[in-house]
């Protein structure tokens, strides 16, 4: 269902990756001359924010909901170390780099909520489980 507590991880998910978006280390990663980080990081948080929202309403058939955000994760965590490894290239790391500090903290805590979905999911399998040996 869509009130399940998953349903909101995999929402707070979604917006932390739609949020990096207009930080001041997604503008970074823009200007990277060579390109490489610019369509590594696109490609990997569009694709997980994709498979996020996509896999928000597949809460009938939990067992495929689990691999989407699986999926997800693994996509959250190469954006992650996308953004870990644009962060180190920026220099000294100080005040003047907060903006970018908060723009990798909402790649990270994306990765936290999806695993904070997938396990809820895994409970709400077992719960089912249980009552169907029950019955």
């Amino acid at each position: 269902m869509i009130q399940r507590i998953q349903t909101i991880f995999l929402t707070l998910a979604l917006l932390l990756n739609i949020a990096f978006f207009f930080t001041p280390l997604f503008e970074r990663v823009l200007e990277d001359p060579s390109g490489w980080f610019r369509s590594a990081i696109l490609t990997a948080v569009g694709l997980a924010a994709i498979l996020t929202a996509a896999s928000i309403f597949m809460y009938k058939n939990r067992i495929r909901q689990m691999r989407w955000v699986k999926n997800a994760m693994i996509f959250q965590i190469l954006a992650s170390g996308t953004g870990v490894g644009v962060f180190f290239t920026l220099g000294r790391i100080g005040a003047h780099l907060t903006g970018e500090a908060a723009g990798l903290a909402f790649l990270i805590l994306a990765v936290l909520f999806q695993l904070l979905a997938n396990a809820s999911i895994k409970k709400d399998e077992r719960l089912v489980k249980s009552i169907d040996r029950i019955r």
